[in-house]
């Protein structure tokens, strides 16, 4: 048994010897990485063999087991065996392998057809591609894409090719000839349209036009009609005012007399309302001619989207068939006022009829020219809409499902086969003196949730996905799940059954080194627990490392400190002898956030030079989990960063009553900074002093007790 270790130098151990009688039977110790954990534990074998020349009474398990004694070869795949009994031969085992490898069907045929399928298909899908995507620069999708995958993207690119255009028509029948879209657009914004912006009587025209058609006027002898005052309107317009003879009669003319009695007479009412109603039908009957005019450009209605029937519908319509009545009816009131004629509101209709036409039209060209547009800027959308649809209509989906069908047939006879193959593994593992580990493995990573198994060949291990039942290399899985399978074959090979029960009489000292390195929280969970029944076997001794305070005081879990079989130890650098590794007892009932503060605090009242690589190593994380864990105290789930600095100012304003001056918050924002990012950087000593430091004061003004209560530990 190694009771002490003498003369012992490997890295920072220079010349060390612990005290006589040092350690026990079970000995636990804590190390931080950097500070000579590992070394330790070389000592500690480098003592035992100088003391006993047989190999096979220690047991050694160290970062390196996995290269060392877990793999046989170099090629990462094989996994040493571990014989520990010898099962049964059964006389039929061979016979009924041989029976069931006949079961076995062969799919590579239809395996290499499917694929050449694909293929096929893939290249149908490039060549509906290159022919609708016109003159768009679209690359095909790539080639690592499955087809599915493929079609799910031209799906989604037509879904984006409808936010464009909603008509699927149009990007069915799309070019992507960015050209003639310009000139199409250049074509439309010349296009000469029908012109339907009519003249719109007021609602006071309008009653006056049905109020009048329907009243009965009485012609005043002295008064002549209306197309006598035109005519002497007309006539007085050959002569001048120096005139005295008219170039009519040839009589006498007085020209002023005539025209102040040409004013009198339209200055008469009916005058009036005649010159209202001859307004009223030139306004009429020029909306009529813009309805007749329009058949000349109704064919450009076509460039629009447009059926040019659509003008011939509104020149046959009931409502301009009406206006052309009261037109009539109008000419004849004015020849003659006295006529009377039952009349509606028709001009409103006509009006609506047109405006709606006319409405119509310009929407559709506003569409139109928006619609060219939008495909300018978007042509590359639109084309792939248009390819999405083409692959749609073709019979590329047919084929899919025929391959498919193809495949399921393939994965149908694969699940048979694999549950062939595995009763025939079954039973070649029955035949084998090393399937008592590969049973035992397989269980312990089931049971973790690992999603790896052994698979058991010639005496040999190989690493198998558990599921997909693909071969696995030891550079396949993570370093968690690698440290696990190495422990694992550790702790097995330690017995002489497969229940684990009877430790093998030859071993005398067992060492693990930091068995719980890269484990998530369920397998370290496993772990500890093959530790501490490792701990409880006697007549060995044991020793068992860890750089983990938490897995430390785990292991370390109610130990009494008079127990005369175990001892509880720390590595550590001595600072009073140039910070050489050394070794010392201690306690476990200390937590994490404890320890850290301490050493925190001892770190601020160092100076630069007192600095070791550890404490470089460690500082910036050390950091951030105590003002981490000191701001819950505080704040629920408040962190330490420079998002929530603001709220740790406030925090000190309500513990201090005073502002956190300008100078302490740019120190404040700079520890936030240091180890939130600069953690996993090459650091300088003097960052390190400065900030924890301010780390310390800026906790001790906010809570003086908590920080009293924190700062130095009982190591005893």
């Amino acid at each position: 048994m190694i009771t002490e270790i003498k003369n012992f130098t490997l890295k920072s151990f220079k010349s060390y010897s612990t005290p006589q009688n040092f350690f026990k039977t079970k000995n636990i110790i804590f190390g931080y990485n950097g500070r000579g954990k590992s070394s330790l534990a070389e000592g500690i074998i480098r003592t035992y063999s100088t003391q006993e020349t047989n190999n096979l009474s220690y047991r050694y398990f160290n970062r390196n087991y996995v290269r060392e004694r877990l793999l046989l070869n170099d090629d990462d795949t094989v996994i040493n065996g571990v014989k520990v009994s010898f099962s049964e031969n059964d006389a039929d085992i061979a016979q009924k392998i041989d029976e069931l490898k006949l079961k076995i069907r062969d799919v590579e045929g239809l395996k290499n057809k499917i694929h050449n399928d694909r293929h096929a298909l893939r290249r149908s899908i490039d060549k509906i591609h290159d022919e609708k995507k016109g003159n768009a620069k679209i690359n095909h999708k790539q080639s690592r894409r499955t087809i599915e995958q493929v079609l799910e993207d031209y799906e989604s690119d037509l879904v984006e090719a409808l936010k464009v255009s909603s008509s699927k028509d149009y990007i069915k029948h799309f070019s992507a000839d960015s050209k003639r879209l310009e000139d199409d657009k250049d074509k439309l914004r010349s296009l000469s349209l029908p012109e339907l912006e009519i003249d719109i009587l007021s609602n006071d025209e309008k009653d006056f036009l049905v109020r009048t058609l329907n009243t009965k006027y009485k012609q005043t002898e002295d008064i002549p009609n209306n197309e006598v005052i035109k005519w002497l309107e007309k006539g007085i317009s050959f002569h001048d005012k120096s005139e005295k003879i008219c170039k009519f009669c040839q009589g006498p003319l007085n020209l002023q007399d005539v025209k102040d009695r040409i004013k009198e007479y339209k200055n008469n009412d009916i005058q009036n309302h005649i010159s209202s109603l001859s307004s009223i039908m030139d306004k009429l009957s020029r909306n009529l001619a813009l309805i007749e005019a329009a058949k000349i450009t109704k064919c450009n209605l076509n460039f629009i989207d447009l059926d040019s029937n659509i003008i011939d519908e509104l020149c046959e319509c009931t409502a301009v068939q009406e206006l052309s009545c009261v037109i009539e009816r109008l000419k004849n009131k004015i020849d003659d006022m006295s006529k009377t004629y039952s009349q509606k509101d028709v001009v409103s209709d006509f009006e609506q009829e047109v405006n709606t036409k006319n409405n119509h039209i310009r929407a559709a060209y506003t569409r139109k020219i928006t619609e060219i547009e939008s495909s300018i800027n978007n042509i590359d959308k639109l084309a792939k809409g248009c390819i999405a649809i083409a692959l749609k209509e073709s019979d590329v989906g047919e084929k899919l499902k025929v391959i498919h069908k193809e495949e399921e047939e393939v994965n149908k006879i694969q699940v048979e086969n694999q549950k062939i193959q595995e009763t025939i593994d079954t039973l070649e593992a029955s035949q084998s003196e090393y399937s008592d580990f590969m049973d035992f493995l397989n269980e312990v990573l089931e049971s973790l949730g690992i999603q790896i198994k052994l698979s058991l060949v010639e005496d040999n291990y190989y690493l198998r996905h558990a599921f997909e039942n693909t071969d696995l290399t030891i550079n396949d899985i993570s370093e968690g799940e690698k440290n696990l399978l190495a422990l694992l074959y550790f702790y097995f090979e330690l017995y002489n059954d497969n229940q684990q029960k009877n430790l093998k009489e030859v071993i005398k000292l067992i060492v693990i080194d930091d068995p719980i390195s890269s484990l998530d929280d369920s397998n370290k969970f496993y772990v500890l627990e093959i530790v501490k029944k490792i701990l409880t076997e006697t007549n060995i001794q044991v020793f068992v490392l860890t750089h983990s305070w938490d897995d430390f005081c785990q292991l370390s879990y109610g130990i009494k400190r008079d127990d005369e079989y175990i001892e509880l130890f720390e590595v550590y650098k001595d600072e009073v002898n140039n910070y050489k590794s050394s070794v010392r007892k201690c306690k476990c009932n200390i937590s994490p956030y404890k320890k850290l503060f301490s050493e925190i605090y001892e770190l601020s009242n160092k100076s630069i030079e007192d600095l070791s690589e550890c404490d470089i190593y460690h500082a910036a994380n050390s950091m951030r989990k105590v003002f981490e864990e000191f701001l819950n105290f505080k704040k629920a789930n408040l962190l330490p960063q420079r998002s929530n600095q603001s709220v740790i100012e406030e925090i000190y304003r309500n513990a201090t009553g005073g502002e956190l001056g300008n100078n302490r918050k740019h120190k404040l924002g700079a520890l936030l900074t240091f180890i939130n990012v600069l953690s996993h950087r090459s650091i300088k000593s003097s960052e390190i002093i400065k900030h924890s430091r301010f780390l310390m004061g800026l906790i001790k003004d906010i809570d003086k007790v908590h920080y009293d209560e924190m700062k130095h530990i009982n190591r005893l």
